[in-house]
């Protein structure tokens, strides 16, 4: 419910920025040693997983799970409290969020507010947490040296939080700004009205967050309901904790038995009474079935007044718990044939009319006490004036579902494929999954509850269905509903306008007669695609070489047509073995031009993307319900296919994509091409209304790079394109191109080869002018060089004006980089800044939630930023307060930077880059982004480390001050025009852009960057020569 970073890795994207590549973790997956409170039980895991499991509790009963894992060089832990917003007084909305924020600000052992925090970031680790309706779930990561001390420090938070009263206006401020965050949210405005509708003094009924009025109106109340839920509930009884770490068990369990053994082992629920803690779940205590909503809103049409432009209908019915039905998993088992997309479904059926753009149905809501049920429907302009047209095809389509063994069965091994073989989290990810789950369900089943199909019920499959029924349902309409006459309620916490009334008429009657609705539905037949054979190839001895040779994740190049160049075609094929033994291979297709893309073929690209996947969605359903998997995007000056998926179908697969995209002419479908582009239209309008700071890099890179297309010229642009337009460019686009093939996975040489050919003949493309010769830069952009030592000011009110929000963000550019050292002096700055940014902008003066510093590399030109996005300061005041933060506290923290600080700065660094790839992800994402950015440095990741050793304080100074005198750009939004910039009088001295809409300030930006010279384009490195031929 309230997703809380209290702080952003240390080093920002260190993957990316040192070695040009998502460090993307992967594959969770057996056994458990030891059941908790010493019972031996046998814990089911991924058989992909090489993690080690051990549980027990601690004789003051606290359940705990250690995981170890050998592969990672971080640590983590989570600690889970059941007691969430549902525990908050009726009238103090917030307190549990408020406690989750306190618990953070010191504890009697370690008091110093900020230090855990500190600590956690000079090794390169961070904490975070987040407060939900019944559960609230804190976790931190860093280094495995550090574990020790970092653990006791959160155990401590725990044991004995300080929860001063000092603290408290400050922290309501912090939650105020989050709200104030997500104040132009749809998302939340829609969840809070759903809340709105539950029966007053039901737990559901209730506003989680929190804000300044619900939390300061009585501070004392507030302080003292926070301080009696931490000892009324955060005690043994109501906690679980995991621990991750690459430790041995013994001294893992050791470190963990020393810093929690004190923990209350007693709740004192009697205090409650006081403040009403808990009075809502005290109601429904021990009742299997407590339903959040009354016959008066059952039956009901909500219509609820958005910010976007959106139209969309939820119809959401109330259930029984699932919760303790997990095993039958009844509630997926709907979900997916409600989510079919298959020749003559639901969806297929809707597309083809023109009347929606997606459809999905499943559980929503899952507690204890209730569950709800919900389809949702995104429309299409015309579908929302066919409401009930659609309703009744809905429940025509519902009338036809029925349990049955044999697809529920059908499910149950894709599921069980899916588990066995899935990604592998994060270790912060993983233990806060793990510790969220260890309350729901017995030791035993915590990891593959969510995936096991247990016990096949038909009866509770068919008592569900039955259950979705129009007198149980409440059927929301979400849309800017532009209807003056229509009498709206408002919400108190977020403003939204929305209204309750009984279903129309109109609509019962189209639900009434949904079965005599002439339209002929069915559902899946036998899925051919499902996985049986999980066979693992072995490793080419020409890939062990090569792994050798670079000791990182490397792609061989086995066919080059540049090296022997005959006819028009230019192919290249990459391969690179999976050495984490999972069944899957994964193909992408890179087709380029050779030249970046004008703003309507770029248009032109996406809307060809979106409609080729959208037709391949009807064709490829059976295969992506059993876990394959295809992306088509757009990218600069090309298009990129993804296929991917189990080993034993993949080349089936591949071929059934290939053939399709190959015939453009009989894919692409014109009648959805109106519905597509429209739905483009307003994602590019809605994407203006978002908040000022996710604006933010468009305008900077507006201002340093080009081309880069502003949001009117895209507009623009897709009014003029037509469908015309998409089929002549699929002819071309998709033909006279350079074909540059990545296969990788379970795959040996003569797979690869087998399908690179067939691909090439399927797809038979031909290249073109300079594309005969070498193959295009990687980056088709070039970057602004920045007149040195000044800072230039942009200024205008965001596009949206109901947005209370200002922002500003301040770009300081060092220039080319001269050798490769730089990169790793930019994560350097990047890593110390990020702390006391952190601490200063946000924490100590409360200028808002949003506040990140970051790296910013394009091609090889190098750059820092600090942006903050504020709901009560205008953006003027930002960018003051960010330049002063700059020169009062990095700027001397800079020039007295010690020698010990600096080694331990390093030492962070390189516990980052020596942590080997986790997971099948991350090795191909290594390897595939040499290729991707033409560099073809595969030993890159030693290089830097041993580059770390060479690393000098000196240099480091030398490079940040060589970055403060660079040229800057400081771009700022504000939620009103400032009068200065209205009356065209400026700030004395300060260069401001007398603007008053956001598209002129993106013609400025534009303007100023056609004045400035440009950095050379990166050329690409030169190819390898290409082996292991056929």
């Amino acid at each position: 419910e309230s997703q809380l970073p209290r702080a952003m890795a240390a080093i920002a994207l260190l993957w990316g920025l040192v070695l040009g590549a998502s460090a993307l973790r992967g594959h969770n997956s057996g056994v458990l040693q030891n059941g908790l409170g010493g019972n031996t039980k046998q814990v089911r895991k991924a058989v992909s997983d090489s993690r080690e499991y051990k549980t027990f509790k601690l004789d003051n009963g606290l359940p705990v799970i250690l995981i170890k894992d050998d592969e990672s060089a971080k640590s983590s832990a989570s600690m889970d409290v059941h007691a969430g917003s549902f525990w908050d007084p009726e009238d103090t909305a917030g307190v549990a969020h408020f406690l989750e924020h306190m618990l953070f600000l010191g504890s009697s052992k370690y008091p110093k507010e900020g230090m855990f925090d500190k600590v956690l970031a000079e090794a390169g680790g961070y904490s975070n947490a987040y407060t939900s309706a019944d559960n609230t779930n804190y976790f931190f990561a860093v280094s495995n040296s550090k574990l020790p001390n970092c653990l006791d420090m959160f155990a401590q938070m725990f044991v004995s939080p300080l929860l001063s009263k000092e603290a408290t206006n400050r922290e309501v401020h912090a939650i105020n700004a989050e709200h104030q965050k997500n104040l132009h949210s749809d998302g939340w405005r829609i969840d809070q009205v759903k809340q709105n509708l539950a029966i007053e003094g039901h737990p559901y009924h209730h506003f989680g967050t929190g804000n300044n009025i619900t939390l300061m109106k009585d501070v004392e109340k507030s302080h003292k309901a926070l301080v009696q839920l931490y000892h009324g509930h955060y005690c043994v009884q109501n906690m679980h904790l995991t621990v991750l770490s690459s430790l041995p068990f013994s001294k893992t369990e050791e470190l963990v038995r020393k810093s929690f053994a004190n923990l209350s082992t007693t709740c004192t629920p009697e205090n409650d009474a006081s403040v009403g803690l808990g009075q809502k779940m005290a109601t429904v205590k021990g009742k299997d079935y407590v339903p959040p909503y009354s016959n008066d809103v059952l039956g009901s049409l909500c219509k609820i007044r958005t910010l976007e432009n959106m139209q969309m209908i939820t119809l959401r019915w109330q259930i029984p718990p699932q919760q303790s039905r997990w095993h039958e998993k009844s509630a997926d088992y709907l979900s997916n044939l409600i989510g079919n997309e298959g020749p003559k479904s639901l969806i297929s059926h809707l597309k083809t009319e023109g009347l929606i753009e997606n459809l999905s149905g499943g559980e929503a809501d899952s507690f204890s006490m209730f569950s709800s049920f919900e389809v949702d429907i995104e429309l299409t302009a015309k579908g929302a004036t066919k409401i009930p047209h659609i309703l009744s095809a809905v429940h025509n389509y519902l009338a036809l579902l029925k349990a049955e063994e044999w697809r529920w069965k059908e499910m149950k091994q894709i599921s069980l494929m899916a588990f066995d073989y899935k990604g592998k989290e994060s270790p912060e990810d993983y233990t806060s999954s793990v510790a969220s789950l260890m309350r729901k369900y017995d030791t035993e089943d915590v990891l593959f509850a969510g995936s096991d199909y247990r016990s096949y019920n038909k009866t509770a499959i068919s008592d569900l269905i039955s259950m979705l029924n129009p007198e149980n349902l409440i059927l929301i309409h979400s849309a800017p509903h532009k209807d003056a006459t229509a009498k709206f309620q408002v919400d108190k916490n977020y403003g939204t306008e929305y209204s309750v009334e009984k279903l129309p008429h109109e609509y019962k009657a189209a639900i009434r007669g949904a079965n005599s609705l002439d339209i002929h539905f069915d559902l899946p037949e036998v899925n051919e695609f499902i996985v049986t054979e999980t066979k693992v190839k072995a490793i080419a001895p020409q890939q062990k070489a090569i792994f050798n040779q670079y000791k990182d994740p490397a792609a061989l190049l086995i066919h080059n047509d540049y090296e022997t160049p005959s006819g028009s075609e230019r192919t290249l094929c990459w391969w690179t073995q999976d050495t984490f033994s999972r069944p899957h291979t994964s193909l992408t297709f890179s087709l380029y031009k050779d030249s970046v893309y004008s703003c309507k073929d770029m248009v032109t690209a996406q809307l060809f993307a979106a409609l080729a996947t959208d037709a391949l969605a009807e064709e490829t359903d059976c295969a992506t319900s059993a876990g394959y998997q295809y992306s088509i995007s757009a990218t600069s000056n090309g298009i990129r296919v993804g296929i991917a998926g189990f080993s034993q179908h993949i080349n089936k697969f591949a071929d059934l994509v290939l053939k399709k995209l190959a015939e453009p002419s009989k894919l692409l479908k014109a009648n959805r091409f109106n519905a597509i582009q429209t739905s483009s239209k307003i994602n590019v309008e809605n994407k203006l209304l978002s908040d000022p700071y996710k604006l933010m890099p468009s305008l900077l890179s507006k201002a340093l790079d080009k081309p880069i297309y502003s949001s009117h010229e895209i507009l623009s642009a897709l009014r003029e394109t037509k469908f015309q337009d998409v089929q002549s460019f699929a002819q071309t686009h998709l033909r006279n191109v350079v074909m540059e093939a990545f296969v990788f996975g379970n795959a040996d040489l003569s797979d690869a080869h087998m399908l690179f050919s067939k691909s090439k003949s399927i797809l038979k493309t031909e290249a073109q002018g300079s594309l005969l010769h070498s193959l295009p830069p990687a980056r088709m952009l070039t970057t602004a060089k920045l007149p040195a030592g000044e800072m230039r000011k942009f200024r205008a009110p965001p596009t949206d004006l109901q947005n209370p929000n200002s922002c500003t963000r301040v770009y300081w550019q060092y220039g080319e980089k001269k050798s490769d050292i730089e990169k790793l002096y930019l994560a350097a700055v990047s890593a110390m800044a990020h702390e006391p940014c952190y601490d200063t902008l946000r924490t100590k003066e409360q200028l808002g939630y949003i506040v990140s510093s970051n790296s910013d590399v394009r091609g090889d030109v190098l750059g820092f930023s600090i942006l903050v996005q504020s709901p009560t300061k205008p953006a003027k005041f930002l960018h003051e307060r960010i330049i002063h933060f700059v020169s009062t506290e990095l700027d001397p923290m800079v020039r007295n930077y010690s020698k010990k600080s600096f080694e331990n700065l390093k030492k962070m660094l390189s516990s980052e880059l020596m942590e080997p790839p986790q997971d099948s992800s991350s090795i191909k994402s290594m390897a595939f982004a040499q290729v991707a950015e033409r560099k073809y440095d595969f030993g890159l990741r030693s290089k830097r480390i041993a580059q770390i050793e060479e690393m000098s304080l000196d240099g480091f100074k030398q490079f940040y001050f060589q970055l403060r005198k660079g040229g800057g750009i400081s771009v700022q939004l504000d939620p009103t025009v400032p009068a200065e910039v209205l009356a065209g009088t400026p700030s004395k001295g300060v260069k401001e852009s007398q603007l008053v809409t956001n598209e002129d300030l993106v013609t400025e930006l534009g303007s100023w960057r056609e004045e400035l010279e440009s950095y050379d384009m990166v050329q690409p490195n030169k190819l390898p020569k290409s082996c292991c031929h056929q």
